[in-house]
């Protein structure tokens, strides 16, 4: 064995567990993974009544001729784009893409 070898192999670092500094959280169950499932489903609901009741309603009130109709109706047609895609994506599991479909409806939701 070269010396190179024989340093490495003393030189293995024990530290201590502080069972504070999170090296134990594998061990605890995660009440987060069993409440996901039921929240994915809520958030799903509350995109929809969103759109309901802050851009489709609002927007179909406002139409009152062609005028008013091409004012309103596009912001009515990407809130259900926007929903199409957060169901798109609560089907597919992606949540990272289901949040920012939420927050992007609620500030379409905002300005209208």
């Amino acid at each position: 064995m070269s010396a190179n070898n024989i340093l490495q192999k003393n030189q293995s670092v024990k530290t201590p567990v502080n069972p504070h500094d999170g090296a134990t959280i594998d061990n605890q169950p995660n009440h987060y993974r069993e409440l996901w499932p039921i929240l994915r489903g809520l958030l799903a609901l509350w995109a929809v009544a969103v759109w309901l009741l802050l851009v489709m309603m609002p927007g179909m009130q406002q139409v009152s001729n062609f005028t008013t109709a091409l004012l309103h109706l596009p912001q009515v047609f990407i809130g259900l784009g926007l929903v199409g895609a957060i169901f798109a994506a609560y089907s597919l599991r992606s949540d990272a893409h289901l949040l920012w479909f939420l927050v992007v409806l609620l500030l379409l939701a905002g300005w209208m």
